[in-house]
């Protein structure tokens, strides 16, 4: 058994989790799986350039959205 775990998107199995939160095993990003994220935010960045709305980067998700409209109420209120 390897002292690593490769996090590749497809593979990452419960004895995996379990030997890096119990035994400390390092933890690596497999190559192909930062091309992919890498890919992905390319993706993003072109969106956020021509102004498209995306979820989670510049919305927000549902609790913080809600959180943030709460707190900029409650202020404009004073």
């Amino acid at each position: 058994m390897s002292d690593e775990v490769a996090i590749d998107g497809k593979n990452l199995t419960l004895e995996e989790v379990r030997r890096v939160a119990n035994e400390r095993a390092s933890v690596y990003v497999a190559s192909d799986a930062k091309e992919k994220m890498n890919a992905s935010r390319r993706v993003v960045e072109k969106m956020m350039k021509r102004g498209d709305t995306v979820y989670g980067v510049n919305t927000g998700f549902d609790f913080w959205q809600t959180f943030a409209s709460n707190k900029k109420r409650s202020t404009s209120c004073n």
